[in-house]
């Protein structure tokens, strides 16, 4: 299955891949994440509303959950807040030291 099928005619997610699927996966994650500013803190609510305007399949929990479990947002002890991870990419800005800023 191409990358294409994954996505609506809007160009939001409308289906997640199988887990035999891991590099489809990884790669409709990063592009999630991307949505979020680095070093900026989110609450869930805030977290949820952007998700949800990038996919069609009624799940940001279990997407919100995702990332952090693939290391690319962390999420305060108390669960309140959430950060986008920095994380390196070939061919992207990034930040090498991977700082992050709020103290999480």
């Amino acid at each position: 299955m191409r990358l294409e099928s994954y996505f609506d005619i809007d160009g939001k997610i409308a289906l997640w891949p199988a887990r035999k699927r891991a590099a489809v996966r990884a790669t409709l994650r990063q592009l999630l994440v991307e949505k979020f500013e680095i070093g900026k803190p989110y609450s869930e609510l805030e977290v949820n509303a952007i998700l949800n305007d990038w996919h069609t399949f009624g799940d940001p929990a279990f997407l919100r959950r995702d990332l952090v479990d693939h290391g690319l947002m962390k999420r305060s002890r108390d669960c309140r807040k959430y950060e986008r991870i920095v994380t390196v990419c070939p061919g992207r800005d990034s930040n090498p030291h991977g700082l992050a800023a709020n103290g999480f």
